[in-house]
């Protein structure tokens, strides 16, 4: 798809968008719960919240608000890094986010209030420090 061509290769090596293969169709339906939101967001429960970027949600489930690795955040909501994007959103970084390095830091943050969450019950393991990375391999 040319649309993602311009920002994927500046991306963070940590930054995916994961598609089909990892998310269930239920997922896919809850794009259509809040129809103002430009993505979904995979999250997750931590046990380590000032690792983690948390998110708060509104009553609906929308993105209000990021805490990104603070040290004492509002909650254990945990941005997973596996987003569904919509048209609209890729066509939007296309033109006007087109240099970005680091999608959480840099694109989220203009998205806020258009994005909605997707709790995954499974088990979802944050591999985001070299340590938690040798915990999972071994």
């Amino acid at each position: 798809m040319r649309s993602t061509v311009c920002f994927g290769s500046r991306l963070t090596v940590g930054f995916r968008i994961i598609i089909a293969l990892l998310v269930s169709v239920h997922f896919f339906y809850l794009i259509s719960n809040a129809p103002e939101c430009l993505m979904t967001m995979m999250a997750f429960r931590t046990d380590d919240p000032s690792s983690c970027g948390i998110v708060e949600l509104d009553e609906r489930g929308v993105v209000v608000d990021f805490h990104e690795k603070v040290a004492a955040p509002p909650g254990n909501l945990a941005n997973g890094a596996v987003y569904i994007l919509s048209v609209e959103l890729l066509e939007r970084m296309r033109k006007d986010l087109c240099n970005v390095k680091d999608f959480s830091n840099e694109v989220l943050r203009h998205f806020v209030g258009r994005i909605y969450h997707y709790e995954t019950t499974e088990v979802f393991v944050d591999i985001g420090t070299l340590e938690r990375y040798e915990k999972v391999s071994n």
